[in-house]
């Protein structure tokens, strides 16, 4: 095909590949991959440290509570006088951690309601908001989808925010 038709069929075909080079299927593998380009750095780095964090605080405490006089580490917290003030900051390390964790829940929840149609037009604004601010589900709690207007996925939502904030309410 070299007659001037069949040049501006294959023209005419790489005209129609995207331009600009993130549309790319490359690009969009790439951008799958990357979390922290995803969720933002300082949401990636609580979903990844918060379960950790809080479980060595857990595993602390248990320490602390299970250990004898047979273990030097032990011994030195409790005779220094230490114990109250290890279980006090150990605990409010475990309460950031799922307060953190359970804001960034909350904002990814309401971004899903908001995606999903399940939000009333009423508390649209307030949803949108608390994509990006907000101060862990118990802010959502008012704008769930009604039993009688929600779907299955809205369902599902609405009992994943109602365990979240027990969650959150009992740390």
């Amino acid at each position: 095909m070299d007659t001037k038709a069949g040049r501006q069929a294959e023209e005419g075909s790489s005209a129609k590949s995207p331009a600009h080079p993130s549309a790319t299927p490359a690009a969009v593998d790439h951008q799958r991959l990357l979390l922290a380009h995803r969720f933002g750095k300082y949401s990636s780095a609580v979903i990844i440290l918060g379960t950790p964090v809080s479980s060595a605080c857990i595993a602390f405490v248990c320490f602390l509570w299970l250990g004898d006089e047979k273990n030097p580490t032990w011994r030195q917290i409790i005779v220094s006088g230490w114990a109250t003030r290890c279980v006090t900051i150990t605990a409010l390390v475990i309460r950031v951690a799922v307060s953190a964790q359970a804001a960034v829940a909350t904002s990814m929840v309401a971004a899903l309601l908001l995606q999903t149609g399940q939000t009333r037009l009423s508390s649209a604004a307030a949803v949108s908001l608390a994509t990006y601010s907000n101060d862990g589900p118990r802010s959502l709690l008012f704008h769930l989808p009604r039993k009688q207007q929600a779907t299955r996925m809205g369902r599902w939502m609405t009992a994943i925010v109602w365990l979240m904030a027990s969650i959150s309410l009992a740390v």
